[in-house]
Formats: C-alpha cells, structure tokens, sequence
C-alpha cells in the first residue's frame, strides 16, 4: 500500500508537467452522460486539479456503448484521465472504444486484461500523455508483452510509461522501437516494475532521445551488458537508472555495462542484488567519469583484496560510489586497510596479463616491472554543486602514461624450464 501511494505521488508529479490545470466547477457534465462510469474532480496538492472518468466493473463492449452514446451529448470531448478499474476479465475488444473522446492518461489498474483491440484507443492515441498499468495482469495469450507493445507503439507523443505490479513475461525486442523512429521521441520516463520480465534487449532505449528515467526494479533481471542501455543522442539533462532488487551478480555485469551513456549526469541504482564484488576493469571506467555515480546499497560484497583498486583513488571513488557495505561485518568498505593486500594478487583474472603487459628483467634488483598502459585521464570537473550537479569539460587527449609496479622476482626453480629459456 505505502509503494502504491509513493508511485502514485510521483506518478502525478510528472504527468502534472504536461497536463493543464481545469476549471474544476465546470470540468464534469451531469451524471448521465458517462454513467454506469462517474466523472469527477481531483487534486493531488490542492493546487492542480484534473478531470477523470472512472470506470469501475465496466468491460470492453460496455465502454464503447458508453462512449459513442455520450457523443450525442453537448459535453467536452477532452479529459485528464479515464481509469479503467476492478474488471475481472477486461476485453478492450472493439476498435475506438471511447467514440472520439480523448484523454491525457489512460491508467488500468486491479483487471485482468484478455484481449486488446490493436486500434482499440484510435481516436485518443495522438492526445494521450501517459499509459499507466498497476496491478494488472494479463492472460496466457497477451504475457510475453508482443501485443501490448505494438498497441503501445501507436501513441506516438507518449512521454510516461509506467507497468507496475504485473504478470508481465518479457520485453520484446522490438517493444520501444519502431521503424523510422516514430515512436518515443517524447518519451521521458519508463517504469517497469515488479513483473516477471528477465532481460532487457540489446538497445532497447536507443531510439529514445529524451529520457530521464529508466526504472526496471524489482524484476528479474540477470544480465547488463555494454547495449543494454545504449543510447544514440547526448542531450544536456540528467538522467537515472534503476535495476534494484533484480537477480543482478557481479558476473552478470559484463564489460562496458552503463558506458554507452552521454548525459549531464547518470545516477545508477543497482541495490538490493547479489553482488559480491565490483571488477576494476568493469566499474573503475565509471567511477572514473565526473558524471557518473554508483549506488549499490544492500548487496553482499565481499571486501577481499579485489576491493583495494577502489582505494587507489579515494576520494573521488567515495564521491561516485554509495552505500557499499561489506557481508562479513555490515561497515563500509571505506572503513577496511587494504595495505596488507599483496599487489601481485591483485590482477583480476578475467584479464589476461600478458596481453596488456610487457615484462622485463632488472639485474639490479633482481625485480620484473610491469608496464601498463592506461587510458588518458578522464574530463576533468570544474564545477560541484551541492546537489551533485556537476558541469564538465573533456581533455584534448593527453600523452599515455606508463606505471610501473614492482613484482618479487620468483626464484629460478619456481620457473617453468620452458620460461628460463628466455631473457625478460
């Protein structure tokens, strides 16, 4: 109950952004007009009030009736929100089911839906805003999501989608892509939570220009890779991901997951999964950017010595990186002394050493060093605001720089025969 009303509360904080505000004495024609459905006046905040046709029990041919007839009547054909709610088994079976009527939301919530018509919301689909389903399930026929999202794909000003508590089996891979880009290009904010939905397919944001809020929580989800959420524009806003509470490990995450993001600021929750450890060669690259911050509260992370390349720079990876605790004892990872750790068993090993490394023997002090290439600095920040706002500009790319790193020498019998034959 108390997630349903935070949903609903930031549900209408963003659709008040692209609703008007209504005479409230005069939004509603007389009764008759939608009934067994009611018309009515509502305000979140006292401030913005919204008109809203609530249909309880009403099933699909019903709707049309209701609709089609009201035409006749001298009343507004322009509303806020119609809601669709407590239908056991909802059939929106017929084409244009609300007769020329148009709505800024659509939202069903407590029904089963059955069948959905693929031009059942015909005359709205150019005026609707937002498309919102809570606790709404779907039959046998409509759970891999195929026929929902080709429905969806018909609204092409929508800029809130949000699926919340569902049966929900997957995301197709065409779901918020559609030829030419039709599709999406207002679209804001997708909240897809609490379904049964496991992947997300490669690129499946790509072609959606604008969006500041991606929430797939409390799902499934098992793997991210560097496509995932892959975007093709930059634009200067802010934007934050969220796959909390999924079925997230930290081999799951795989090479240069969350990279392909170009925003003023990128927030990524991925807390309440299975991590256990955060590789260097996946999350120092993000932790690295100016932009980027990490919050990775309530997974069970083990702070072994893969941990110490965090404290390698400190404090700007504190800045960037929230709520890491370790399994073992509860406190912060910061709290841990990684000076014990021995640098040579360090190196990840989903690397390989030899190829990124170039070794040679140091008669002297009987050492091998190990030089290692890295990638230039990352832009520098130049501003910090309080709310980790942050304006940043890129470096011209700056001349390589090479570390060196000692490595005990191993004595002579510990060498493979094959190995002394060669001079390092």
């Amino acid at each position: 109950m108390f997630l349903n009303f935070v949903f609903t509360f930031f549900a209408f904080v963003a659709f008040d952004a692209y609703c008007h505000e209504i005479d409230h004495h005069s939004a509603c024609p007389y009764r008759q007009v939608f009934y067994p459905c009611k018309c009515s006046v509502i305000t979140y905040d006292s401030v913005n009030y919204y008109s809203q046709i609530t249909c309880k029990g009403v099933n699909g041919l019903q709707l049309k009736d209701i609709f089609h007839s009201a035409r006749y009547a001298n009343v507004s054909r322009y509303y806020d929100i119609i809601e669709i709610t407590e239908v056991p088994l909802l059939n929106l079976c017929c084409e244009d089911l609300f007769g020329g009527f148009h709505f800024k939301k659509i939202k069903i919530t407590f029904s089963t839906i059955c069948v959905i018509n693929y031009n059942a919301f015909l005359t709205t689909e150019h005026f609707t805003k937002e498309i919102t389903l809570i606790n709404t399930h779907f039959t046998a026929n409509l759970a891999d999501g195929n026929q929902l999202f080709k429905t969806i794909r018909k609204f092409k000003d929508l800029r809130g989608l949000f699926i919340i508590s569902s049966n929900l089996e997957a995301l197709p891979e065409d779901a918020l892509r559609s030829p030419n880009r039709h599709f999406g290009q207002d679209l804001e904010v997708i909240r897809i939570c609490n379904t049964k939905i496991s992947r997300i397919p490669d690129y499946a944001f790509y072609d959606l220009p604008r969006l500041i809020w991606i929430d797939f929580g409390n799902n499934y989800i098992t793997h991210v890779n560097s496509k995932t959420f892959a975007l093709r524009s930059t634009i200067d806003t802010p934007i934050e991901i969220s796959l909390s509470a999924n079925n997230l490990t930290s081999s799951g995450i795989t090479d240069g997951a969350f990279s392909g993001i170009r925003r003023q600021k990128v927030e990524i929750y991925i807390t309440e999964n299975r991590l256990d450890t955060l590789y260097e060669q996946i999350f120092n690259p993000l932790l690295r950017t100016e932009y980027v911050f990490l919050f990775v509260d309530h997974n069970p992370f083990v702070c072994d010595c893969r941990h110490r390349w965090l404290f390698n720079h400190k404090e700007d990876n504190q800045y960037h990186l929230k709520g890491m605790t370790c399994r073992e004892d509860g406190r912060s990872i910061w709290e841990k002394n990684f000076d014990h750790c021995d640098k040579a068993k360090l190196v990840d090993t989903k690397v390989d050493i030899f190829g990124r490394c170039c070794r040679r023997h140091n008669h002297q002090q009987q050492r091998y060093e190990h030089k290692i290439t890295y990638i230039p600095e990352p832009p520098v920040r130049i501003q910090q605001h309080h709310q980790h706002k942050i304006s940043y500009i890129k470096k011209l790319p700056t001349q390589i720089r090479e570390y060196n790193h000692q490595i005990e020498a191993p004595h002579n019998s510990d060498i493979h025969p094959q190995l002394q034959q060669h001079h390092f």
